[in-house]
């Protein structure tokens, strides 16, 4: 199945799962098929900044609602505390999955002036996953 965007670029979309909350994380946009996030090379590039902010602001907005729903689908049969997913949305409305699993890093080494977005967007992830981690010691 292609999964290159009619711009000719890659595009792999990562989201993180705390609970039945499903969270963007991250948008690798890459001229190789091998979408790597570091790769993408996004401080380079103010546009691929510009979508990957987009996608963490609103992540169901960029999917459609159908491909919204095949991801919280995943979620909701992973039925994980904390996990993710990579993957890639398709010209027909599919997500190509990658892979999806608790394995998934949650990191935030961009700087602040370049990636303003992700400032705001990241830190929610670990606030919810630290409610999580108090409800569950039964602290909360």
């Amino acid at each position: 199945m292609e999964t290159r965007s009619a711009d000719g670029f890659w595009r792999k979309y990562r989201l993180i799962f705390v609970g039945d909350e499903v969270f963007a994380f991250h948008l690798a946009i890459t001229e190789d098929w091998l979408a790597h996030y570091w790769r993408a090379q996004p401080a380079q590039h103010a546009w691929k900044r510009a979508e990957e902010a987009e996608f963490l602001a609103d992540w169901r907005g960029v999917f459609s609602p159908r491909r919204a729903a095949a991801v919280q689908a995943v979620c909701d049969r992973l039925a994980l505390d904390y996990g993710g997913l990579d993957c890639a949305i398709t010209d027909d409305d599919q997500v190509v999955l990658f892979e999806a699993n608790a394995c998934v890093l949650l990191h935030l080494d961009e700087p602040a002036a370049m990636f303003p977005y992700k400032h705001r967007h990241v830190p929610k992830i670990r606030e919810a996953f630290s409610r999580l981690l108090l409800e569950k010691a039964g602290l909360a």
